[in-house]
């Protein structure tokens, strides 16, 4: 009994953990990812939640590397959804349209232009909308 009080603690201060890292990282989007998930599956958002504080509360890298190594990944899985999401996250973390797209430049020779060209695309997307809405 003491073990499963513990336990459930533990899993509440990472939800909490990973909502304040997601709220912190996304601003408003991190809410509407979170209701996403949920409504895929609440058991995957609360894993999901509970990796996302996990993750980004590591120390060592700063938040801009943190987003770069995201988008450089997503850009090669070809996750777009995913990018559009990150796109505002690495803006919020302080990354520079020109940054954001010199990344996806750097992803040319590993992944090719049409993967690339898909992710400049949403990229732009982002960061013409969020420089409109400034």
């Amino acid at each position: 009994m003491q073990h499963e009080k513990e336990e459930s603690r533990m899993q509440a201060h990472r939800h909490r953990k990973g909502l304040e890292v997601l709220d912190d990282m996304m601003g408003a989007n991190g809410q509407m990812a979170y209701e996403q998930m949920r409504k895929l599956h609440p058991d995957f958002a609360e894993i999901l939640i509970g990796l996302f504080g996990d993750f980004y509360s590591r120390p060592v890298l700063d938040k801009k590397q943190k987003a770069l190594v995201t988008l450089t990944t997503l850009i090669t899985q070809g996750a777009l959804p995913q990018l559009r999401l990150h796109t505002n996250t690495a803006l919020n973390a302080g990354l520079t349209a020109d940054e954001i797209t010199e990344a996806a430049i750097q992803c040319i020779p590993y992944v090719g232009f049409p993967t690339v060209t898909n992710a400049l695309q949403v990229m732009q997307e982002v960061i013409h909308s969020r420089s409109m809405s400034e």
